[in-house]
């Protein structure tokens, strides 16, 4: 299948999604470092919580997608990442039949978009705008002694 699209657009945008990726990894490593500090401080009570990262992707004004990535694990074990890795993520080998768009390299929002949300290129070539969620949820608990209690 050859796809027509503006390969320049597609490395421009990559390029930013890339410094974006890092910027975005930077600031979630930050927040889970705060978190762990209040959990090993036993601060309100905290026992656990989830981290995660929502990405929202405008084109002008108008919500074009948003998803969400889950790297608390990642921080954790100390595993990779896909979001800031540095990697080659680009999988269009294997889709469309363009050598150009085929040897670019993809950061992991640019294969996101096309590879897991299926956003057509010409959406994607008119990205305006990335803005992004970190979201943490503190988990606590309240222990019940039903045992305690007398009749």
């Amino acid at each position: 299948m050859m796809v027509v699209i503006d390969l320049k657009k597609i490395q421009v945008l990559n390029d930013k999604l890339e410094r974006a990726e890092e910027r975005i990894y930077n600031l979630a490593k930050a927040q889970n470092q705060i978190v762990i500090k209040k959990i090993l401080e036993k601060e309100q009570g905290i026992i656990d919580y989830e981290l995660e990262i929502e990405l929202f992707f405008y084109i002008n004004e108008e919500e074009l997608i948003s998803f969400n990535e889950y790297i608390k694990p990642h921080f954790l074990k100390d595993t990779p990442c896909n979001i800031n890795d540095k990697k080659n993520h680009n999988v269009t080998r294997g889709i469309y039949d363009n050598p150009e768009l085929n040897s670019q390299k993809h950061c992991w929002l640019m294969h996101s978009l096309y590879d897991d949300y299926y956003v057509p290129w010409e959406d994607i070539c008119k990205i305006t705008l990335l803005s992004f969620d970190i979201n943490i949820r503190y988990q606590y608990e309240v222990l019940i002694d039903m045992e305690a209690i007398k009749n």
